[in-house]
C-alpha cells in the first residue's frame, strides 16, 4: 500500500511512526497485567423506541483494553452479566419486569463482591431513561463502577470515552418556582435534548419546579463527551437534589423528567440517597411526543 504510486506521499514518515506508536500503546496496555485492573463486565440488551440494542464483545473488549482494565474470568472463562430489558416498550408491565431483571443482575454482583471475587463493575448502559436511573439507584457503594458511554462522531470504537480536547461543558441548576411547603417537584433535566414544559402531564404544571441544563450554549446529542464532563453533570444533579431539600423541605416525590444519555441516568440514581431524598417518579417520553410516569423509585 505505501509503495502504491496510487497512494504517493500519503504514508509519510510521520503517520508510519505514530501508527507505530499507537499499535505498541495498544499492545502495552493488552499484556501488561502487573497494573490492569479486573473488573465484572455488566451490560444491557434492550429496545428503545422499537429498535433492539445490545454491545457487542469486540466493542467491550476495545473499551476494557482503551481503559487499562481486564474482564473477569471464571475457571478460565471470562463472565459478564447481561441484563435483559428487551420488552416492548408499550406493554404495561414492561417497567415493573424490567426493573425486577435489574434487582436480580444486581444481587448477582452483590452476592460476587461478598465473595471477595469482584470490587469493580464496567458497566455499559443501553437503555429507556427510566430503567436506568432505577439501575443506578440499586447500586451500592461497595462496588466501584465505571460507567462507558456510546458516543457518535465516528470513532473508531463507540465505547471508548474520547479524549477531552478544550475545556468540559458545565451545567446550571436554577429554581423556577418560590420556595414552599409542597410535598411534590418537578426536576426538569435537558442535556442530549430539551424538555418542553408544555408537553409535561397536566397534573404536573401546579408543582414547583427546578431545572438542570448546560450553563452555556444548548443542550444537544453527545454534549457529556468525556468524564469530565460526566463528572461535571453529576456534580450539578447532586446540587439539585440539595437544592430541593433546602428550598422545600417537605417535598417526598420528585418527579423527574429528563432527556439524558445513559451514563448521566445511571448518576442520577446513583446519588439519590435513601432515607434523605424523595422518592423519583422517572418520566418515560411516548412516541406520540408525550411523557408517562413509570413506577415510583423508593427507598
Amino acid at each position: 500500500m505505501i509503495d502504491d504510486k496510487v497512494n504517493e506521499g500519503l504514508y509519510t514518515q510521520e503517520l508510519l511512526e505514530a501508527k507505530k506508536s499507537e499499535h505498541e500503546l495498544r499492545v502495552a496496555k493488552a499484556t501488561n497485567f502487573e497494573i490492569l485492573r479486573r473488573t465484572m463486565v455488566v451490560t444491557t440488551r434492550s429496545r428503545i423506541r422499537g429498535t433492539s440494542t445490545a454491545v457487542s464483545e469486540r466493542e467491550v473488549a476495545e473499551a476494557m483494553v482503551d481503559a487499562g482494565l481486564v474482564v473477569h474470568v471464571n475457571d478460565g472463562r471470562p463472565v459478564h452479566i447481561v441484563i435483559k430489558l428487551d420488552d416492548d416498550e408499550q406493554d404495561s408491565w414492561v417497567w415493573e419486569r424490567g426493573m425486577k431483571q435489574i434487582r436480580d443482575a444486581v444481587e448477582e454482583l452483590k452476592h460476587s463482591g461478598e465473595d471477595g471475587k469482584v470490587d469493580h463493575v464496567s458497566l455499559f448502559p443501553l437503555a429507556p431513561i427510566p430503567l436506568m436511573v432505577y439501575l443506578g439507584s440499586r447500586l451500592d457503594d461497595k462496588l466501584s463502577v465505571g460507567l462507558f458511554d456510546r458516543h457518535r462522531g465516528g470513532q473508531r470504537n463507540v465505547w471508548c470515552w474520547p479524549r477531552p480536547t478544550g475545556p468540559s461543558p458545565t451545567f446550571q441548576v436554577l429554581m423556577q418556582s418560590a420556595p414552599g411547603s409542597e410535598t411534590e417537584v418537578v426536576a426538569a433535566v435537558s442535556v442530549s435534548g430539551s424538555i418542553s414544559l408544555g408537553e409535561l402531564p397536566g397534573d404536573l404544571s401546579s408543582l414547583p419546579l427546578i431545572t438542570l441544563s448546560p450553563a452555556m450554549g444548548s443542550p444537544a446529542p453527545g454534549l457529556i463527551g468525556s468524564e469530565d464532563t460526566l463528572d461535571a453533570f453529576s456534580k450539578a444533579w447532586r446540587q439539585l437534589l440539595a437544592d430541593v431539600e433546602v428550598l422545600w423541605p417537605k417535598a417526598t416525590r420528585l418527579h423527574v423528567v429528563a432527556a439524558v444519555p445513559a451514563s448521566a441516568a445511571i448518576r442520577m440514581g446513583q446519588h439519590r440517597m435513601r432515607d434523605v431524598h424523595p422518592s423519583f417518579v422517572v418520566y418515560q417520553r411516548t412516541d406520540t411526543g408525550t411523557y408517562s410516569a413509570t413506577p415510583e423509585i423508593r427507598d
